[in-house]
């Protein structure tokens, strides 16, 4: 086969990985590929929930993820359409200018850089909170 799938590794980790050929028949082994590197996404935030809530705005924390550089939190008051409140690199954040009396849902997800690129984890499990 030319392909595999490595399981059991651990979140936000870089891993080194070479190949190289073997012939069963005149059991000979090639020599190794260059090194090629991968990093593994970041693990799932959990624990989303409302430390403070008032009539304009709502404090949210989370976990912390090991190995996040930071988290991307989306808003949406409809549970369908979500919208982008902020990148952040601590776990809490203040949502403000929000209606009174309104129902707001939140989820969030962390990421990580390799070669400038971000790779985001899995995106939490949704909280949903009412405004006073």
């Amino acid at each position: 086969s030319n392909a595999v799938t490595v399981k059991g590794l651990s979140a936000a980790t870089t891993y080194k990985f070479r190949v190289r050929a073997y012939n069963a028949e005149l059991k000979v082994y090639s020599v190794y590929s260059a090194t090629h590197s991968a990093r593994t996404r970041v693990a799932q935030v959990k624990n989303l929930k409302s430390a403070s809530v008032t009539s304009s705005a709502i404090k949210l924390k989370w976990s912390k993820v090991t190995g996040a550089e930071g988290y991307v939190v989306y808003y949406s008051t409809n549970n369908k359409t979500w919208k982008k409140i902020s990148a952040v690199t601590a776990n809490t954040i203040t949502a403000k200018k929000l209606g009174s009396k309104k129902t707001y849902y939140f989820k969030v997800r962390a990421y990580s850089r390799t070669n400038g690129k971000a790779i985001y984890g899995s995106y939490s499990s949704v909280l949903k909170v009412k405004t006073k």
